[in-house]
């Protein structure tokens, strides 16, 4: 036993001192261009606004909590953003057109002209936000190369194409004046270096000579809107000391992080599907040199770095504290760290002495936002033209038979003989009233939504787009299954009495349900009558 305080000591010092040699950072890079100081008197002298990866989407699903997006959102945002009397440019990158990541309307044939229509709508509408460019992803390639050139020609802005070969395409490096600015636009769009990181190497190069190139034109301002394998991207702007900012689409993720700042270069992302615009604030007065970061979005995402270090390292020091055979010197200097991080970050007088500075932040569009009422009447108009086009053109879609001997559906108004109090309740559920909110939105007919807004769809005797009476809202059978059988023989027929997570799951996703929880869910579902004891009848 007398030996233990010792080996426990030993480990410790293993550790503490690993924890020092690699821990003692508190997040300041020795070339860090970042500040922690506003831009005080310099004022910011040119605005770049950019969409990333709309993926088709007009507007989000109705279902979420939040609901962030809408082109009609953006649309008023950037009308916002345009009075403030600055420069500014708006430019689209990414997957642009088609629903990417295993899409649900992928493989429906039925659903090919709904979804190219709302291409079109997409494009006109970005047509209306006055883009300058775009740079598309090889997910608008999902219909084929033929309907992703129409689309192109559509465009009134120029729009490049990720390639649909193996070969890297370099489309239409170009000068666009921004007011009275010149800005450099370099269009990358390589997907296949995803597996060649030894290509990268090259592409970087290239990417740096194209860039410079760009600036003997008269270039003040370089931006590459990439569609590229996110390492290749950080690698592209690594080792570039042409380009200023490398604003990455392509992403199959959401969210967006802050800039990083990679050397002369600085990495940029939005978010997925126009949850939000990226808006890049710049003071640009010495053309070429690089310019400092001076976004509260950095500021935050660091100080945030920094509390959980600091969160960490107490933990660690009252547990160390505990040991009696603690090196105290090496206490003593993990305590001064934790005071450092606990310091606010100071300013970088380098940094603030930059002629060149940024500001990047993520503009949400919320719910209940402004919306622009002409770009309203656009997403409005396909949905009216989508609604009309499928009633008649899916006339004849109906939902397999069932097997012989299998249940179909038959609605919850059959239901509702022998389960009057479920069925009362559930009328006033949003279930029961699932159909409506399509109805009032021009939507019943709409291939992107009506499956989780009807019972039994596609499945054998259920429902369709156009074939659903008796079985439109999300009813009993939604969740219990199909009971015919049961109806016929209530102590024989095959029925789900207790669902189980994946059954919803298959509307209550994170696209269309972004705070569903099982079992939460199911909790607000058992109420008297349904799940529990009806209540007792009123004397």
């Amino acid at each position: 036993m007398a030996s233990r305080p010792r080996t426990l000591s030993r480990r410790f010092l293993a550790v503490l001192c690993l924890f020092l040699a690699l821990g003692c950072s508190t997040g300041d890079h020795p070339q860090s261009r970042r500040t922690t100081a506003p831009l005080a008197a310099k004022l910011p002298n040119l605005r770049v606004i950019f969409l990333s990866d709309l993926e088709g989407y007009l507007e989000p699903c109705g279902c979420q909590s939040t609901s962030l997006g809408g082109l009609d959102r953006a649309a008023a945002q950037i009308a916002a953003l345009r009075k403030d009397q600055l420069p500014t440019g708006l430019f689209a990158v990414g997957n642009l057109f088609f629903e990417t990541g295993g899409g649900h309307l992928r493989d429906d044939s039925d659903a090919r002209q709904q979804e190219i229509w709302k291409a079109e709508t997409l494009v006109d509408i970005l047509g209306t936000l006055e883009v300058q460019a775009a740079v598309g992803g090889p997910g608008d390639l999902q219909y084929g190369p033929e309907v992703r050139d129409s689309l192109h020609a559509r465009a009134r802005f120029p729009v490049a194409a990720a390639p649909s070969s193996g070969a890297a395409a370099y489309l239409g490096d170009r000068i666009m004046k921004v007011g009275s600015h010149t800005l450099g636009l370099l269009e990358l769009t390589a997907p296949q270096l995803a597996e060649a990181p030894s290509n990268g190497a090259a592409l970087a190069k290239s990417a740096d000579e194209r860039a410079q190139a760009l600036r003997n034109q008269g270039a003040e301002l370089v931006v590459a809107l990439a569609v590229l394998p996110r390492r290749t991207a950080r690698r592209v702007a690594t080792h570039s000391q042409a380009l200023d900012f490398l604003v990455l689409g392509g992403k199959d993720q959401d969210g967006a992080g802050p800039p990083e700042d990679l050397g002369h270069c600085t990495l940029l992302t939005s978010d997925r599907h126009g949850r939000g615009l990226l808006v890049l604030d710049l003071q640009l007065t010495a053309p070429g040199q690089a310019f400092a970061d001076d976004s509260a979005w950095s500021r935050e995402a660091e100080e945030a770095a920094r509390a959980a270090q600091a969160a960490d390292l107490a933990e660690r020091i009252a547990s160390w504290e505990q040991d009696p055979q603690v090196d105290k010197p090496l206490l003593e200097k993990q305590k001064a760290r934790l005071k450092a991080l606990q310091q606010p970050l100071a300013p970088s007088p380098a940094a603030n002495a930059a002629p060149n500075r940024f500001q990047a932040r993520l503009v949400p569009l919320p719910t209940g936002g402004p919306q622009a009422p002409g770009v309203t009447a656009q997403m409005a108009a396909y949905d009216a033209k989508v609604n009309s086009h499928n009633r008649e053109a899916l006339a004849d879609r109906v939902p397999p038979p069932a097997p012989a001997g299998q249940p179909h559906y038959v609605g919850a108004q059959v239901c509702s003989a022998c389960h009057q109090p479920a069925f009362q309740w559930w009328q006033g559920h949003p279930h029961g009233k699932a159909y409506d909110t399509l109805s009032e939105r021009n939507k019943e007919y709409n291939l992107s939504c009506v499956g989780c807004h009807v019972t039994g769809y596609g499945q054998p005797g259920g429902s369709t787009v156009t074939h659903n009476a008796g079985l439109i809202h999300v009813g009993c059978e939604s969740c219990h299954g199909a009971g015919s059988t049961h109806a016929a023989n209530p102590s024989t027929g095959n029925i789900t009495r207790s669902p189980q997570a994946n059954t919803c799951q298959t509307c209550h996703n994170q696209e269309h349900s972004d705070q569903f929880e099982f079992q939460v869910y199911r909790q607000r579902l058992l109420v008297p009558g349904h799940g529990l004891p009806p209540e007792p009848p009123a004397p």
